[in-house]
């Protein structure tokens, strides 16, 4: 599991290799499979520009202009 210093390594390894304006051209992985990709919420991301990432404690915070995608690292402690 990543701890709170391992979520702060984990963007500023997205922050070095996901350049500002860069485009999100794909979504995939198991739950974006599960509704066809009118309802599917991770489809809304496609053609969005990353603008930045941030991390707070085990949260990490991908934006994409006005949109932001939340990952929350579950642990103990």
């Amino acid at each position: 599991m990543v701890e709170g210093p391992g979520c702060t390594l984990n963007g500023e390894k997205i922050r070095s290799k996901v350049k500002t304006g860069q485009e999100v051209k794909q979504v995939r992985g198991s739950l974006t499979n599960k509704n066809n990709s009118e309802t599917n919420a991770f489809h809304g991301f496609l053609g969005c520009q990353y603008t930045g990432v941030e991390t707070l404690g085990k949260e990490l915070f991908m934006y994409f202009g006005s949109r932001a995608l939340r990952l929350h690292f579950g642990m103990n402690g």
